[in-house]
């Protein structure tokens, strides 16, 4: 299991990878709001089990 810093980490990393921008982001890959995305950034907020296990996939997803 990762732990909040090793999530906000790969979170950071996904969206780098993707070329989006954080809103984007949400919106499109995380179906999220920009702010709550900015949440689990910050450490203000956890990152939810189901995000974290996503973060972890192996293999690139496929960006919008």
């Amino acid at each position: 299991m990762l732990t909040e810093e090793e999530a906000i980490e790969l979170l950071r990393q996904r969206i780098t990878e993707s070329g989006l921008s954080t809103t984007r982001f949400a919106n499109l890959v995380m179906v999220r709001e920009r702010r709550t995305v900015g949440r689990w950034l910050s450490g203000h907020s956890a990152i939810p089990l189901l995000v974290r296990e996503w973060l972890q996939q192996p293999e690139r997803s496929p960006w919008p």
